[in-house]
């Protein structure tokens, strides 16, 4: 479990993790189940800064939002 504070409109929260080899994380953020109107992207960068995987709102049926969640795999040891 991790958590973030916004100070201000256009804020960012980093955390890092160390990972190895094949470790399966599943990423979810949840604002409107705290009553924040914070709107998340979630980003995964690779050791190497590289971008690898990206979650933002999405549409379910009927209108209603999901927030954004991802699943991934670590490709290499190192801090994600």
């Amino acid at each position: 479990f991790l958590q973030g504070v916004f100070a201000v409109a256009g804020d960012k929260d980093h955390f890092a993790l160390d990972l190895k080899k094949g470790q399966r994380l599943l990423v979810r953020g949840e604002t409107r189940t705290v009553s924040s109107a914070a709107d998340l992207e979630l980003v995964v960068l690779d050791p190497m800064g590289k971008e690898i995987a990206r979650a933002d709102d999405t549409n379910r049926p009927g209108g209603a939002l999901d927030e954004g969640s991802l699943s991934f795999s670590a490709g290499a040891d190192g801090v994600y």
